[in-house]
């Protein structure tokens, strides 16, 4: 073998060589798209955040522009409406000395305890609601901190075969 022949074939073998490792090598790939995905996300995140801050400081702009007149002249009226209120708390007082006789005491008690049982079906039917809508919340928050680990634990195992030699 000619020494021309030696060095065309360590030529041949060695671009075969790179070819390969192009085509089967994606640990690079790989890594440069997960860190492309993992910047893209706290973009995404920062300007969301940027988003609801700028959200909350025209809400309070607004209610300072609205709500603190509205409320000074409320603390104006406050004497009179004290008094009204007074007024009508012995009104209240009244009634309830009132209520005192037999024929309208059995007729408040029927009332209050109709009242009262709604007043009971109301609760439990809105601690049931509630108690499904935590489950619901629980379940998709355990969900998504899964999601979440196997994604961490994904880019883990991506970094750890980017650095392995």
């Amino acid at each position: 073998m000619t020494m021309a022949t030696r060095t065309g074939m360590e030529k041949i073998v060695k671009d075969a060589g790179e070819i390969s490792t192009r085509l089967l090598d994606h640990k690079a790939f790989t890594h440069g798209q997960a860190r492309f995905m993992l910047r893209e996300f706290e973009e995404r995140r920062g300007y969301r955040e940027m988003r609801r801050l700028q959200e909350a400081e025209e809400t309070m702009t607004r209610m300072a522009d609205s709500l603190l007149p509205d409320t000074l002249a409320l603390t104006q009226e406050l004497p009179t409406m004290l008094a009204r209120l007074e007024a009508a708390n012995r009104m209240c007082n009244r009634i309830l000395q009132h209520q005192d006789e037999p024929r309208e005491h059995e007729a408040l008690g029927k009332g209050r305890e109709r009242r009262r049982a709604e007043l009971d079906a109301s609760v439990r039917r809105m601690r049931e609601h509630c108690a499904g809508t935590d489950a619901r919340h629980d379940r998709e928050m355990a969900e998504t901190r899964a999601r979440y680990e196997r994604l961490a634990l994904e880019l883990q195992e991506g970094y750890a075969r980017t650095t392995a030699p």
